[in-house]
């Protein structure tokens, strides 16, 4: 009967089963999803109505994105602008992520272990928000899921063909996302590290040699187009419990989260002290000394952003690359058997008396759990449509309404290529890469300067008189003399144009629609016109917003 059982859980009938549900349910929640706002302005934006030599200059121009996933994605829109088309690139990279991740379980820890990292993938919020965006991420989730196959494949065997292979995987990955080149340079750290222990040949940094020459290219041409400046786009979160949140998202559970946080706790402990873990090879141990080296990284990034308040360079979905090393570390905690050594360390306290060290214990899980509950929160949103807000739009300027739309860009107009006759557009188009950011005129003070705070004192009362005047455009206008950015017309009496958009004219519309990306670009905008129109949020207040609706006071 046992030998019967582990035959079924070995089938391959599981995979295929596993494979087929998961495709099917990224079909199934795929179809009818509108495109939010990141997937129509970086991904859309670059493919639309574009070659492909046009779009590789203007993301060598942009440094935001790296080629690989639009090149793919730019044959795809060829061929159709469907949604659920567009998303199909990213969830085949997904199957295969999950694929060599399971592959890698399989070869090193044994045929059963799949099934666990199976439940963790199907029921992870996070795995279905990485397959369904048009974005870098899930390509990005692929390589590095290959990276670690092919890294361990090299480390048993430094063929001169697992050499080459690793190599050419380094450089897929780095042309995926820009933190795929964090996670290159973990395996250097590692291979480095090996090499001093002379358990790796010196010819495996062959590997390094073609990701870089392949890579080079890129780097020329950002290098001739573009000026980088950190704070210009870099600017992030500065939270370093990021961890905690891919870590729920990953799992599902609080419970399992914790699990998780143990696992990388073990593994850390592993590679600090050198210290061989049962009957494991030699090459099970670089697993514990990326992780190091993953969370040195991390930390030096979170440093940065403490140093410097305008920018830092963690964000969390860039963090996607570490995923399946954090599936595989799980995998091997509960592998070594060391849930069942804890188990036994408290149940032995227990039994010795040992009350003090037992309730001390019982504290630090539940302070644990309670730090995770309280922290760690699913990043997968709701975003509503563009489609649907065009529609509204339109429903307004049919009413005989003056509708105008406040965007950060008009990509999506583009996209949809809809007629919006009736309807103004105006674009902010200031936010560009820049060797020193715009500042506002009304900024941050020294409190202990006394002429700055008498300053910013009279500054501000002139605000409150504006406030209190009830003419809208003389009121927009003291706004555009204390503010350094510039709205333009992206389209006009149903005509593309760029012109200068006055301010005053904003008074002049009964609705308006307003991309809440463009408020935090805009320092005082929504005071001045909460004044002057209701503020709707769009479409309700519980869901993510992108867009709120100023709706004309009457007066």
């Amino acid at each position: 009967m046992k030998e019967k059982i582990g035959r079924i859980l070995s089938s391959k009938y599981i995979d295929f089963t596993f494979y087929l549900v998961y495709f099917a349910a990224a079909i199934y929640i795929s179809v009818g999803r509108d495109f939010w706002y990141d997937e129509v302005s970086w991904t859309v934006r670059f493919v639309h109505k574009k070659n492909m030599l046009t779009m590789l200059k203007e993301l060598s121009e942009s440094l935001y994105n790296l080629p690989l996933h639009y090149l793919v994605m730019n044959l795809f829109y060829k061929i159709s602008h469907d949604q659920t088309w567009l998303r199909l690139p990213s969830i085949l990279a997904s199957l295969g992520a999950i694929y060599y991740t399971q592959k890698f379980i399989i070869k090193h820890y044994g045929n059963i272990y799949r099934l666990l990292a199976y439940v963790l993938f199907l029921f992870s919020p996070i795995m279905f928000h990485i397959a369904l965006q048009i974005r870098p991420y899930a390509f990005m989730f692929l390589f590095s899921a290959m990276s670690y196959y092919f890294y361990y494949e090299r480390l048993e065997n430094d063929k001169w063909k697992n050499i080459i292979t690793f190599g050419i995987i380094l450089t897929l990955l780095s042309y995926s996302h820009w933190y795929g080149g964090l996670l290159v340079a973990c395996y250097g750290v590692t291979d480095f590290y090996l090499w001093l222990k002379k358990k790796v040949r010196f010819k495996c940094i062959v590997s390094y040699i073609i990701c870089f020459l392949l890579f080079l290219p890129w780097l020329v041409a950002l290098i001739e187009n573009h000026y980088y400046d950190f704070q210009t786009y870099w600017g992030g979160t500065k939270s370093y419990d990021y961890i905690l949140r891919i870590l729920y998202c990953i799992t599902g559970s609080i419970c399992i989260t914790f699990f998780a946080v143990l696992a990388i706790a073990y593994a850390l402990y592993s590679a600090l002290v050198n210290k061989e873990q049962g009957n494991e090879s030699f090459v099970i141990n670089p697993l514990y000394h990326i992780s190091v080296v993953v969370l040195g990284i991390w930390t030096a990034m979170w440093g940065y952003g403490c140093l410097v308040p305008e920018g830092s360079l963690i964000e969390i979905r860039y963090f996607f690359v570490y995923i399946p090393l954090i599936v595989i570390l799980l995998i091997s905690f509960v592998q070594t058997g060391f849930l069942r050594k804890a188990a036994v360390w408290v149940i032995d306290n227990a039994y010795k008396k040992n009350i003090l060290k037992l309730i001390l214990s019982v504290v630090a899980i539940v302070a644990v759990f309670y730090f995770i509950s309280v922290k760690a929160q699913p990043i997968e949103k709701q975003f509503f449509g563009y489609q649907k807000l065009l529609q509204d739009m339109r429903k307004d300027a049919d009413a005989n309404k003056r509708v105008l739309s406040l965007i950060l860009y008009e990509f999506f107009w583009n996209y949809y290529d809809e007629n919006i006759k009736d309807i103004d557009a105006v674009t902010y188009y200031t936010f560009r890469f820049k060797k020193h950011s715009e500042k506002f005129r009304l900024q941050k003070i020294d409190v202990n300067d006394k002429k700055q705070v008498m300053d910013f004192i009279r500054v501000n009362q002139n605000i409150l008189e504006v406030l209190e005047h009830s003419d809208c455009a003389a009121a927009m206008r003291y706004y555009a003399e204390n503010e350094t950015n510039r709205l333009h017309y992206t389209y006009k009496n149903n005509q593309k144009i760029y012109e200068v958009f006055p301010y005053e004219n904003l008074c002049k519309y009964d609705v308006i629609y307003m991309d809440t990306r463009v408020w935090l670009r805009f320092k005082y905008l929504k005071m001045f016109l909460s004044q002057y129109y209701e503020i709707i949020p769009y479409p309700k207040k519980e869901d993510v917003n992108h867009i709120e609706k100023l709706v004309r006071k009457e007066q």
